[in-house]
């Protein structure tokens, strides 16, 4: 096979790469793809170009892949706004029970919220311990002498 079409194949399973989401599989491809090129290039007969091809897929998919995707990967977590309201004390609007939703303010808006352990009465105050979807868990407030 010419050294053009595997230089061809190399630019077509790059650019495969950068549309798709496939974590660097058809650059790694595409790097085989190259070196077999290469290979041709040199002169190498057609299988030697195919064993080339093969070997440093693999070898590419094996250990480039998960290199550069631990690298390039976004780990990077930042707490949304919601994350932040938890460990803030927020005072009770309507009674709340372990069973019950009632009912916080906190920051100006108004959360449902369930207990974690117990009955919270009408205008305690409580501390936010997580929060599940669009509710909220919380606990009584101890008072520390």
């Amino acid at each position: 096979m010419s050294w053009i079409a595997w230089v061809i194949a190399a630019v077509f399973l790059g650019i495969i790469e950068v549309i798709t989401v496939s974590v660097f599989f058809f650059m790694c491809i595409g790097i085989g793809a190259l070196f077999a090129g290469i290979a041709s290039a040199l002169g190498a007969g057609i299988w030697m170009q195919i064993a080339v091809f093969a070997a440093v897929s693999i070898v590419s998919v094996l250990f480039i892949r998960p290199v550069l995707g631990k690298y390039l990967k976004k780990t990077d977590s930042k707490p949304s706004n919601i994350d932040e309201i938890i460990g803030k004390e927020a005072l009770v609007t309507h009674k709340i029970t372990e069973e019950n939703q009632g009912f916080i303010k906190i920051m100006g808006e108004v959360w449902g919220a369930f207990s974690e352990s117990g009955e919270i009465e009408k205008d305690s105050t409580v501390i936010i311990v997580s929060v599940k979807g669009t509710r909220v868990i919380v606990r009584k407030k101890t008072i520390n002498k």
